[in-house]
């Protein structure tokens, strides 16, 4: 049976709209800040402390005061912000924003390492000018030290917060769905960030299986496994039977809270039964006498064609009415084994008969 595969959709439902790749936004080896605004203070590239490569960000040198860059072309809503820094001093403060609309609209995780006056990590929000705390514990970081800050935003509305590896928040918070731009910022002492990158947060899902069937039901079944799964047949499983042609539809959310949804049409093709002799014996006593195809039901395009086991045509018709009498160009064709290709409408038949005298 002929497989066809008629994709309707394969929509996929995140802020991004592209698979997941890492993205890496600043290594600042570029040696200069083209990429940025700088909304306050002096931050330069400096080669003395870096992460990785040659240079880095140098954010504040007291006593300049607050520092804080905003990114210029990059924004992103959902997916894993990763950046490295570096505190110095008593009263070091640094400050990553992410989903920054603006002065007044933005999420920030500020890390005041330990040993310092103040220590503590926070997650706040900032809308329409108004502060809140999020979420708040104490600092597992230390100054003199390179330090890894992961903020990931879920499809889900979950902001988790890991320090080096280990989660330190996991919050439900819907204020801001938008993309937004990404900022640095730092307080009074001297800090240093290096290696900043995206890696967004999408689902991709295609239905896979057998999208024609004839008297049996097909299964269908989703790429890849996810927490979720909803078929428009109601089924909540991986795969799914399915008995009745249609457009069938698959909705998939992955543990990001992503999701992404691809749809095929099945359809009944079921090719024409039909009955033909495997031998026959053309002797003219009124039985079995012609080679014939009978289809259970009326084709509007029909081709049969006979010939010798070297390949030689001896029958030809169009005719469904019309059968092999086992002759060849006006004599007896000699007993043997046949083979014979018929097309009934869009299907292809082959098989083989024996002439028997």
């Amino acid at each position: 049976m002929k497989k066809i595969l008629i994709p309707i959709t394969g929509l996929v439902l995140s802020a991004l709209g592209v698979l997941a790749q890492p993205t890496l936004i600043e290594d600042f080896e570029s040696g200069n800040l083209n990429n940025w605004t700088i909304q306050d203070g002096q931050p330069q590239v400096v080669s003395d402390q870096v992460y990785s490569g040659t240079q880095s960000l140098l954010m504040a040198v007291s006593p300049d005061g607050p520092t804080l860059l905003t990114h210029n072309s990059f924004s992103g809503a959902y997916g894993r912000y990763r950046v490295y820094f570096f505190c110095e001093g008593p009263f070091p403060d640094f400050n990553f924003y992410f989903q920054y609309q603006g002065a007044a609209d933005f999420y920030q995780v500020s890390c005041k390492p330990e040993g310092t006056d103040n220590p503590e990590l926070s997650l706040i929000r900032k809308e329409a000018g108004l502060e809140e705390v999020l979420a708040q514990g104490g600092a597992s970081f230390t100054t003199g030290a390179w330090n890894e800050l992961v903020v990931e935003r879920a499809c889900d509305q979950t902001i988790r917060v890991f320090i080096n590896g280990a989660e330190q928040f996991s919050v439900v918070d819907a204020a801001f769905q938008l993309p937004g731009k990404v900022a640095l910022g730092a307080w009074a002492e001297t800090v240093y960030a290096d290696e900043l990158g995206f890696e967004p947060f999408s689902a991709s899902v295609q239905i896979l299986g057998d999208t024609t069937f004839c008297y049996d039901p097909t299964m269908l079944e989703a790429s890849g496994t996810f927490p979720q799964y909803l078929w428009s047949t109601g089924s909540k499983q991986k795969s799914v039977g399915i008995a009745d042609p249609g457009t069938v539809w698959l909705q998939v959310t992955d543990e990001n809270g992503c999701q992404a949804v691809d749809s095929v049409k099945v359809l009944t093709f079921c090719p024409t039964r039909f009955y033909t002799p495997n031998i026959f014996s053309p002797n003219f006593d009124g039985v079995n006498d012609l080679f014939q195809i009978f289809p259970e039901k009326q084709v509007s395009l029909f081709n049969l064609k006979v010939f010798t086991r070297w390949g030689e045509l001896v029958f030809e018709t169009k005719d469904i009415g019309q059968g092999w009498d086992g002759t060849f160009r006006g004599r007896i064709a000699p007993p043997d084994l046949y083979l014979w290709v018929a097309q009934l409408d869009e299907f292809n038949l082959s098989g083989n008969v024996v002439l028997i005298r």
